[in-house]
Parts: structure tokens; sequence; C-alpha cells
């Protein structure tokens, strides 16, 4: 196995050579995402769906965090366990997320607003 850092990554009998750590970063993300896909996500993020839309967050948390235990590289899963746990008034757990999130989206607008409005509320509580 390379060292992670040296921009250099094997699978099968692919080679890639001289990938910046921004590409390696996006990479990882893609094939967790490839994977999420092919786990059958959209059955979870159903689920998720029903929970959150009859206002059952205790259900859509412990589904979300089931479904990040497998795959906690996910970004948009990432992001709805944040804005749930805001929302049940678990700030450092959103924070958790979000910033775990931030890590492979440095530049995610949703989950800077977020983290913003989090701050706030931390402050002036």
């Amino acid at each position: 196995m390379n060292d992670p850092l040296s921009g250099e990554i094997s699978f099968g009998r692919v080679n890639l050579k001289g990938l910046s750590h921004e590409e390696l970063k996006d990479l990882f993300v893609i094939q967790y995402l490839v994977k999420a896909e092919k786990s059958g996500n959209k059955k979870v993020y159903n689920a998720l769906n029903i929970a959150t839309d009859s206002e059952d967050l205790g259900k859509a948390i412990d589904i979300i965090e089931g479904y990040l235990e497998q795959h906690p590289a996910d970004t948009d899963f990432l992001y709805r366990h944040a804005d749930i746990c805001y929302r049940l008034g678990q700030l450092d757990k959103s924070l958790d997320s979000i910033d775990k999130l931030l890590l492979f989206e440095p530049e995610r607008s949703d989950a800077i607003e977020l983290k913003g409005i989090i701050s706030m509320v931390s402050s002036k509580g």
C-alpha cells in the first residue's frame, strides 16, 4: 500500500500517479458515494424523509446514524445528520458532522451557513 500522501493510488490493475491532495480527497469521496449508491442509499434516504416529514426526529437520527456507521464520508447524509442534530438541540454533534463534511467539501455553502447559525446560537446560550 502506498503512502496516502504520496499522490499515488492503486486499485486492481489501475495505478494513478501524481495526484494532488485535493484530487485524492475527491477520489475518496466519489468512491464512497458510488459504494453508498450500490448499497441502497435511496431506501435509507426515503425512510429518512418519511421520519423527518412526520417530525419523528428521534427515528431520523437512528436511521442516519446507522447509515453513517457504514458510510462515514457520505457528505449529503453528514449534512442531514448535522441539520437534524441542530433541530434537536444537539449542537456539538451537529458541529462534528459539519466539520467532517467540510473536510471533503470545504466550500459547501449550506454547511458553512449552518455552522455559522450554530456558532451564533452557541455564543448566545
